[in-house]
């Protein structure tokens, strides 16, 4: 069942992805849309799945990621065309950059949308926000590539002390052209930021608002940022030296996540395929799983604190650090359990591929399990 559930949700997943990806290199007729039945039939998996309890942790992998996508689906439904990527035969180019500034105060927001292209958000000082938008268009002609960028443009909108800035392109089939979109911003570190994108890579750095991306196909990488969540279905998610006054959450379908130095009262990560890593973290409660791959944790526990570690066929390791002590449930079904050094359980029921027990003070809860992997806890 489990296995069975693995491969229908990747199934769903992959038909999302493909038509989020360059289908056009074939047929320049086909007009890209992520139809909402997909996205229904994914969730309808992820229901059958959670029915059973060998399927419940695939039901949460997920969860997080198809509610994020969901979310972007109006702006990608309402402006996504065949012009959004580009054909193979579209070997002519042409480009055009400008650079728009606003004013929205050293709090304000800043709400980025964009279909396909990169986006780069780095603090700057002041109550301005520079944005320097860089369109490329490629076409069969120079004039084809030329009508591109006629035709598709960057709408800039500011209300207040919130600017929304939104890549729009024309509903039409056999677009003779394709175009991506690159935002370079620089924005007062108080920014409450919020990216939406469909295709590229996103990176922020040093905003101490709040900051929440959610891309379909691309990686995000965030670095000293106050982030409440970071979404992709397909691609990697790194983080250095985050906080967030609330819960932090992260997923992915497919991709590895990678946080290091995290403050916030609750982590959440979920990947389906791909490495959960997290080091040096401080946060009142944690929970990190996922259905292929490896998950790693360090960082000190908090007292009165509740830490789950969860994945199906990979490992768990774990690396508690700080005087606060912790009630143990572990158990692997074809690995085993390994508590290096030797910790002292009190109440201890130990086994080869189970144990329970209270370290210390019992201060903390933590549970670790693992199907086919070895599951590791170290109290430094």
């Amino acid at each position: 069942m489990r296995a069975m559930s693995v491969g229908r949700v990747t199934a769903a997943c992959g038909l999302v992805l493909a038509m989020a990806a360059p289908a056009l290199a074939q047929d320049v007729r086909v007009q890209i849309k992520i139809d909402p039945e997909v996205i229904q039939q994914i969730r309808e998996i992820v229901r059958d799945a959670a029915q059973s309890e060998t399927g419940r942790e695939i039901s949460d992998a997920v969860r997080d990621a198809v509610r994020e996508t969901t979310r972007v689906l109006p702006m990608v439904n309402g402006l996504m065309t065949s012009g959004a990527f580009q054909d193979r035969n579209f070997r002519s180019e042409q480009k055009d950059t400008q650079t728009k500034t606003v004013a929205i105060g050293a709090n304000g927001s800043l709400d980025l949308k964009n279909i396909s292209g990169d986006v780069i958000v780095n603090a700057g000082s002041g109550r301005d926000a520079t944005i320097q938008i860089v369109r490329v268009s490629h076409g069969r002609t120079d004039a084809d590539a030329k009508t591109g960028l006629d035709r598709v443009h960057v709408d800039v909108t500011t209300r207040g002390d919130r600017t929304t800035v939104e890549a729009v392109y024309p509903n039409e089939n056999r677009a003779p052209y394709s175009v991506s979109v690159d935002y370079t911003v620089t924005a007062p570190a108080g920014t409450r930021l919020t990216v939406s994108s469909v295709s590229g890579d996103v990176t922020v750095k040093g905003i101490s608002g709040d900051v929440a991306v959610s891309v379909i196909s691309g990686g995000i990488k965030l670095d000293h940022a106050n982030v409440s969540s970071a979404t992709t279905i397909s691609g990697d998610v790194t983080g250095t030296a985050l906080s967030s006054t609330g819960g932090l959450t992260i997923s992915s379908v497919s991709g590895t996540t990678t946080l290091t130095q995290v403050k916030c009262k609750r982590l959440s990560a979920s990947v389906v395929s791909g490495d959960v890593v997290a080091h040096d973290v401080t946060c009142d409660s944690a929970e990190l799983k996922n259905t292929s791959g490896e998950v790693e944790f360090s960082g000190a526990l908090t007292r009165g604190g509740r830490y789950e570690f969860q994945t199906h066929s990979g490992g768990v390791k774990l690396a508690f650090s700080g005087s606060v002590g912790f009630d143990l449930q572990a158990s692997t079904f074809s690995g085993q359990i390994r508590l290096e050094p030797p910790l002292q359980l009190q109440s201890a029921n130990l086994t080869r591929r189970s144990a329970r027990g209270t370290v210390g003070d019992g201060g903390a809860v933590v549970t670790a399990t693992a199907f086919s992997g070895d599951v590791v806890i170290v109290k430094k």
